[in-house]
């Protein structure tokens, strides 16, 4: 197999690449230049991408984000990224080695989430391998996708319907809604107000994002934020005001935007966010299909693993 060739490229050099190859695969959102750009101007990061070239064919691509904190650079997932790293074009694993000797003198400390469709190898250069879990769900009509959710889904579905609970699409993202649900687990959102709708304003001006709420009698209790690029679709952003929830405001709303992006020809729905145990049941619960994907550890320096020890403490005291 010939040598692969990495390239640390700016952001032209990605966007033309991306561009002139029009790549289309699942998780493919979180690595178009648009959104990237985006990413790391409301997250205060450094767009440094990679491109991996075999005989001058592309056969790789790194959405590298970097982080500097306390003298310490690092590759960690973005906030609200679900994949984050190197994506084998063409199933050529040998990326994720060249793209490792390329980073390790770069960085101190790298965490990546790594798509379902990847195939690594056992021993991976070192680095500490954790499974993952999201949900794909095929959008469908409404009622073939209704005969796959559990019968509470199938009843709560009914009760929306019977109540006149009516779904829309909105151009301003709603914080408060979003906001309501980190309440009721007394956490805090990952992103405050204005970044957050900033965030989602541009993207949904990109025609990358589209924001849904479910109506009852006059009010918005319920929205979904969803990220659309080519064949794909992610459930991104969630939330609802708890006081409607047994009217089954969320489940009707999975079940017309469903069916929205079926009529749109959107092949997979990635619903994301499958091992966070508060929302794990209610995604499998429309009968979506559960897959395994990959996170990656790797500390490069000592300051690497010492800034990692500290975030762990830090997240560990949150809990009492």
């Amino acid at each position: 197999m010939p040598e692969l060739e990495i390239i640390k490229a700016d952001k032209t050099q990605y966007r033309n690449w991306v561009t002139s190859e029009q790549l289309d695969f699942s998780g493919s959102i979180f690595y178009h230049p648009d959104f990237l750009e985006v990413a790391a101007d409301i997250l205060n990061l450094q767009f440094k991408p990679l491109i991996c070239l075999s005989s001058g064919k592309l056969t790789g691509i790194v959405n590298l984000l970097i982080g500097n904190r306390f003298n310490v650079k690092t590759a960690l997932i973005p906030r609200l990224f679900q994949y984050y790293g190197p994506v084998a074009i063409a199933g050529n694993t040998d990326v994720f080695e060249y793209v490792t000797k390329t980073i390790e003198n770069e960085i101190d400390t790298a965490v990546f989430s790594i798509r379902p469709e990847e195939s690594l190898k056992p021993d991976l250069c070192g680095w500490h391998l954790k499974n993952r879990l999201t949900y794909y769900l095929r959008p469908d009509t409404f009622e073939n996708m209704k005969s796959d959710c559990f019968p509470d889904v199938k009843n709560k579905i009914n009760k929306a319907v019977k109540v006149g609970i009516k779904v829309e699409n909105i151009s301003q993202f709603p914080y408060e809604i979003y906001q309501a649900s980190f309440k009721r687990q007394r956490a805090t959102p990952p992103l405050g107000k204005e970044l957050l709708s900033v965030w989602v304003e541009r993207l949904t001006n990109l025609n990358l994002a589209a924001t849904f709420i479910a109506v009852f009698e006059g009010k918005p209790v319920s929205f979904r934020t969803q990220l659309v690029w080519g064949g794909y679709a992610y459930d991104w952003l969630a939330g609802a005001y708890p006081d409607y929830n047994h009217l089954g405001v969320n489940q009707l709303l999975i079940l017309k935007i469903g069916e929205q992006f079926y009529r749109k020809s959107v092949k997979n729905w990635d619903l994301l966010g499958g091992d966070i145990k508060s929302i794990a049941g209610f995604k499998r619960s429309f009968g979506s299909i559960p897959k395994t994907h990959v996170q990656l550890e790797k500390n490069f320096s000592m300051k690497g693993r010492i800034y990692r020890l500290l975030m762990r403490l830090k997240a560990g005291l949150r809990r009492f």
